[in-house]
């Protein structure tokens, strides 16, 4: 009885290796290629991360990274679990943030109705960009990667090349000179943390949400834990009130103003993202069929799921997270859709999900490693180590490449267990 249980425990601590592994191997090889150059890769490293947490606008570059690599991540991950690849992250990216800049200033509506409305046109208009390709799969068998692709070239196009350089310049909507869209409204600007606080009851209501968040996601977690329900209803208060009283130490302190701090609300927005998309995937029974038509289509059919149905609501989800990261960049930093925009994020996406298992809170966590990796990027390039910015992508490349090859690395974890005779 107890050698089925210790393989179960085994597997599931693989699960967890696999990926920290994959991370640890990829940061050798930057050091390897450090070493190579000529250059002492302690110190790069060293310069990364203390680059990442050196300052407070250091830390906002973070912040923001990681909660735009979140969505675009589990804009992926989400559309994984029905078995779909979605390449197209970074087209719904695009047609996210344009939603965004259009509504962001040619509607005027007060601050409280502003964002939300933006946020649910952003989320509408990145599903329904990425359903024409679940539509295109389950109706005329056209695989998803090869319809996201031509779906991410086709909205670079519309949007940079046209929308944003004719109907939606700035030049013709206000006779500015300015590369891009007009500026945004300030009503359709994300909270910065410092430099632009709310007021009173914006705090105060703010706290209320992320109390909310926190208690839900925490009960749904402990809902898998053995624990009585009165117990578990107090844990997942106290959980709550905790996160809102660390929250709180941020939220109050924006009135003191530090200039040039970008991070905002966005990454509550993120880390709520992560939350929802857990308990839509693992605690209802639309994310039942989701990932039951993910593993087998067929045995899914047989139980009576609409196969049709579940693929395209799944694009649609997963459209709508990355469409919600274009939001955050336009409403959060950009403040307009430049004229050179910021891509890359959501092929980033494909790697964040990629190292995170697939699932929300591996996402995230990956998300935030990389935030931080790209953060402090920029300080190698400062003497004495005079290493490009894009190392960070030489970096994500060899962990992704690492995670392509987990069967290879369960082999060599297990290796030593085999030869004991205790795994199979």
């Amino acid at each position: 009885m107890s050698r089925p249980k210790a393989r179960f425990s085994y597997s599931n601590l693989l699960d967890l290796l696999v990926p920290i592994v994959s991370i640890l191997l990829g940061l050798i090889v930057g050091m390897i290629l450090i070493a190579v150059a000529g250059k002492n890769p302690l110190g790069a490293y060293g310069a990364m991360f203390s680059g990442a947490f050196g300052s407070i606008n250091s830390i906002s570059e973070v912040i923001i990274k990681t909660a735009i690599l979140t969505f675009t991540g589990l804009s992926v991950a989400f559309a994984y679990k029905v078995g779909l690849f979605n390449i197209g992250a970074e087209g719904q990216f695009i047609i996210g943030a344009i939603t965004a800049a259009f509504l962001g200033h040619w509607i005027h509506l007060p601050g409280i109705l502003h964002i939300p409305v933006i946020m649910v046109a952003s989320f509408i208009m990145g599903g329904l960009w990425a359903a024409i390709a679940g539509w295109l799969k389950v109706t005329r068998g056209v695989h998803e990667v090869i319809s996201t692709i031509m779906l991410n070239w086709i909205a670079v196009y519309l949007v940079e090349n046209w929308l944003v350089t004719g109907p939606l310049s700035a030049v013709k909507a206000t006779g500015s000179s300015d590369a891009g869209t007009p500026i945004i409204d300030g009503s359709a600007m994300l909270w910065r943390f410092i430099a632009y606080p709310p007021d009173q009851a914006g705090r105060i209501g703010l706290l209320v949400v992320i109390f909310l968040v926190a208690a839900i996601v925490a009960h749904y977690i402990l809902n898998r834990s053995p624990i009585a329900k009165a117990t578990n209803l107090i844990l997942s208060l106290v959980v709550g009130a905790g996160v809102a009283a660390l929250s709180s130490i941020a939220i109050f302190q924006w009135q003191y103003g530090i200039p040039g701090d970008r991070a905002n609300i966005g990454i509550f927005f993120a880390m709520a993202a992560v939350a929802i998309t857990f308990i839509l995937l693992y605690r209802t029974v639309t994310g039942y069929e989701i990932r039951a038509t993910g593993f087998n289509q067929e045995a899914a059919r047989y139980a009576g799921i609409n196969i049709k149905q579940r693929t395209i609501l799944t694009m649609f989800i997963a459209g709508g997270l990355s469409g919600l990261a274009g939001m955050l960049m336009i409403c959060g930093t950009e403040r307009r859709f430049p004229g050179v925009f910021p891509g890359g994020y959501g092929f980033d996406g494909i790697a964040m999900a990629l190292i995170g298992q697939n699932s929300p809170i591996g996402t995230f966590l990956a998300s935030v490693l990389f935030g931080i990796i790209r953060g402090g990027a920029t300080s190698m390039q400062l003497p004495p180590y005079e290493i490009h910015k894009t190392f960070a992508d030489i970096i994500q490349g060899s962990v992704v490449l690492f995670i392509a090859a987990n069967n290879i690395i369960r082999y060599l974890l297990m290796f030593p267990f085999k030869r004991k005779g205790e795994v199979d």
